[in-house]
């Protein structure tokens, strides 16, 4: 993970992002098994792509959270409380939030809109489950109400990566999430973040 963030850093002009981590099910895992991606947006709030959780909405405890997980190392890890699906249906409406049985002691990234095409995807592999992949090359070719076209590949276990975009300020924040990929991997889409989950999460300023 340190290797992939100090890339990013460089690539981008920001700060680390051990907010980003890995979704998993259950108290085990094996490579190739199902994860997703999400982020830290709260002490207790983790973002992520709402297909990544919907079958857990009744057993949120069967969600775990490992920020800037990286080769068997984690920041700081969570389980699932409570999970929020946004409102409506379709690919407009798939995120959500998974509220964390406790807070996590690190500091998490807010929210806000895109301040350039060229946004950033931190995120992991079903394939390569335990090292993140950078991308800091994700070209916003298309937009559409809340749908991002994106000219840079999804694979599996990317869902739910923030796209990130830098502030006035100079820090990170979670513009988007990723929810699906083209056909033949050559691009992707994600959704802006839906305004009823967007109440529930700190916002840049």
């Amino acid at each position: 993970m340190r290797a992939a963030l100090v890339f990013l850093a460089t690539a981008a002009g920001a700060q680390d992002v051990p907010a980003v981590g890995r979704i998993t099910y259950g108290d085990t895992f094996s490579p190739g098994g199902a994860i997703c991606t999400g982020t830290l947006v709260a002490p207790d709030l983790v973002l992520t792509a709402g297909h990544c959780v919907i079958g857990n909405v009744d057993t949120p405890a069967m969600v775990r959270f490992a920020a800037g997980y990286a080769d068997g190392v984690s920041v700081a890890t969570g389980r699932g409380a409570a999970i929020t699906m946004a409102a409506g249906e379709g690919w407009a409406a798939d995120a959500a939030v998974v509220r964390l049985e406790a807070p996590l002691a690190l500091p998490p990234l807010p929210t806000g809109p895109e301040t350039d095409p060229w946004l950033t995807r931190v995120g992991y592999r079903r394939d390569s489950p335990e090292t993140p992949e950078t991308n800091p090359l994700c070209l916003r070719v298309h937009e559409d109400g809340p749908f991002l076209q994106l000219m840079c590949g999804a694979v599996s276990g990317n869902s739910g990566a923030p796209l990130l975009s830098r502030g006035q300020d100079g820090n990170w924040r979670v513009a988007a999430v990723v929810v699906a990929t083209f056909p033949g991997g050559l691009g992707s889409f994600a959704i802006r973040i839906p305004p009823d989950l967007a109440k529930l999460l700190p916002a840049a300023e």
